[in-house]
């Protein structure tokens, strides 16, 4: 588990099975608004499937060697001698998906995710970050690592009405209808109700 400036907000899809019909496989995929394909598929029949997907309104990105070839090395950490590699022209799609997609922009360093009911929301951030723990030691815990998130409702998407932390049960100050914050130390975890 790792932070992530990226909501984690995925399924995993397998459109090359043989047990399941091309219609069956457009059913699942048209429950979906976006579809991040990466990697090659040796049976290629899936494509037209993906292709009356597209044609139904759904959006597809594709992780494919363009995509990557803007590789950029930074640091010296991540991997032996090599630093750490982004890749631009992938991290504008996925900022892209979820400046779509997701109602919600999250600032600071944690990992997070959303579940959608009826009449509310619950929104997931987990502070992933400054925690050591190994079975033969007792859990350490760096302090420095302590972040403060905001949470910031996406313009167009209403107002914030009410914020509640359900571990704690206590109710969170909302900003202009449209932001709330938190502090999360290293390991922690807050689950916001959202009205």
């Amino acid at each position: 588990l790792v932070n992530s400036p990226y909501a984690d907000m995925y399924d995993v899809i397998v459109p090359d099975a043989e047990s399941q019909t091309p219609e069956q496989l457009l059913a699942v995929l048209k429950s979906y608004k976006a579809l991040v394909v990466a990697g090659d598929y040796p049976d290629r029949r899936w494509e037209t499937t993906l292709e009356k997907y597209e044609q139904a309104g759904g959006k597809v990105v594709r992780v494919d060697a363009a995509m990557l070839g803007d590789a950029v090395k930074t640091g010296n950490g991540r991997g032996i001698s090599q630093g750490e590699v982004r890749y631009p022209k992938l991290e504008a799609a996925l900022k892209e998906l979820q400046s779509d997609y997701f109602p919600f922009e999250v600032a600071g360093d944690c990992s997070y995710g959303l579940s959608v009911a009826d009449d509310h929301m619950w929104l997931f951030v987990f502070n992933n970050d400054g925690v050591t723990k190994f079975a033969d030691a007792p859990e350490e815990l760096d302090a420095s690592k302590t972040t403060d998130v905001t949470v910031t409702l996406r313009p167009g998407r209403g107002s914030l009405r009410k914020v509640t932390e359900l571990l704690s049960g206590k109710d969170v100050a909302v900003t202009d209808g449209t932001s709330f914050g938190c502090r999360l130390g290293p390991g922690d975890l807050a689950v916001f109700e959202i009205n």
